[in-house]
């Protein structure tokens, strides 16, 4: 390392141990954008690339001192929440608190900047956020939540939904993976409005509503409406390789949820 570039280092600390802190958190209260602040104190004060991780560091803790991270609708405490609940708690009950959290703050994160999108994840961190919300989703099925939490999480994604409206592939994979959940439940009324609603919103598209809904109530272990979705799935004619490959996976669905029944039966015989 040359005298100059040893003595810009040397600048460099000494910036970064001296930041004004209500400067930061002023600046940081004008964007809530954690990258988008660092970037900023990176580029006014020329912090050398070697000292970027300390600068990044320090100003977190003066956000972190300062403000409840787990709200701030940042896309960086965002993602860092997402990673946490994606390597921990995925089938617990209080997973859906933490999903709710994470969906206000996406809603509260375009609101702020339209231009932030759920592919600024990906862009910016590698973090594909929308396949975390749908895999979440399926997860919770897992719990067989009841109705009422069902249609508490459908609130949510609704308006998340129409806050990144342009997605329509993100859209019908995120009501799939809700649709699980209401399978799940094994609440025949609401399962049917819920059905209704998007055969009506995707008539061109039944099976990927009928292959979500008989995943749901295999996982619920409630057989008796499988039979009845099944059958009114092969009504339609399956002509494309997607609708052939879900129809082949239904049957699949349908004989597991056979195998099942039948077992449940010849365990309470004997």
């Amino acid at each position: 390392m040359s005298i100059i570039e040893k003595q810009h280092l040397t600048i460099s600390k000494k910036i970064i141990n001296t930041l004004d802190e209500p400067q930061v958190i002023k600046h940081y209260r004008a964007c809530l954008d954690f990258d988008k602040l660092c970037s900023h104190y990176q580029t006014k004060y020329d912090i050398s690339q070697s000292e970027v991780t300390i600068l990044r560091d320090k100003i977190q803790q003066i956000i972190h001192n300062n403000f409840d991270i787990h709200s701030l609708p940042d896309p960086y405490f965002i993602y860092q929440d997402a990673i946490l609940l994606a390597y921990s708690v995925k089938q617990e009950l209080k997973t859906a608190i933490y999903i709710e959290n994470i969906i206000k703050r996406l809603i509260q994160m375009h609101e702020q900047s339209s231009t932030l999108t759920l592919t600024y994840f990906q862009n910016q961190l590698g973090f594909d956020m929308k396949a975390f919300l749908i895999e979440m989703y399926i997860h919770y099925a897992l719990v067989k939540p009841s109705i009422q939490d069902v249609i508490r999480q459908d609130t949510y994604i609704q308006q998340l939904l129409h806050t990144y409206k342009q997605d329509s592939e993100f859209y019908s994979d995120l009501q799939a993976a809700l649709l699980t959940c209401y399978g799940a439940s094994a609440d025949p009324i609401h399962i049917q409005k819920k059905c209704d609603t998007l055969l009506e919103q995707y008539p061109h598209e039944p099976y990927f509503v009928y292959f979500s809904i008989l995943h749901g109530l295999i996982i619920s272990g409630d057989y008796s409406l499988i039979s009845t979705y099944y059958k009114e799935a092969l009504q339609y004619q399956a002509t494309t390789p997607l609708e052939l490959s879900f129809q082949q996976q239904l049957t699949q669905l349908f004989n597991i949820s056979k195998q099942k029944e039948d077992s449940n039966e010849h365990k309470r015989f004997n």
